[in-house]
């Protein structure tokens, strides 16, 4: 489902889970939004932490290959965080 170059921007917490770095969970949540059970269209509530880093979010949004989700992904971003 992830394209190989979109899988970073996680640590591991003491257990071994991956957690989702916070630019990357938003990222996720752009990405998945143009899926069919319209669970990821709208958010119903956005805070950003003081240790958000807009400018690491951008960079990962570099790194994904070109793709018809990547220009959503990326207008979605601009849109909520110009």
């Amino acid at each position: 489902m992830w394209p190989e170059d979109f899988l970073f921007g996680y640590y591991e917490d003491s257990n071994g889970a991956k957690i989702a770095s916070p630019e990357k969970a938003l990222l996720y949540f752009f990405y998945l939004s143009p899926a069919k059970t319209g669970l990821f269209h709208t958010l119903p509530e956005l805070e950003i932490s003081k240790g958000f880093s807009i400018r690491r979010a951008r960079d990962m949004i570099e790194k994904m290959p070109a793709s018809g989700r990547k220009s959503i992904l990326k207008r979605k971003f601009n849109d909520i965080l110009p």
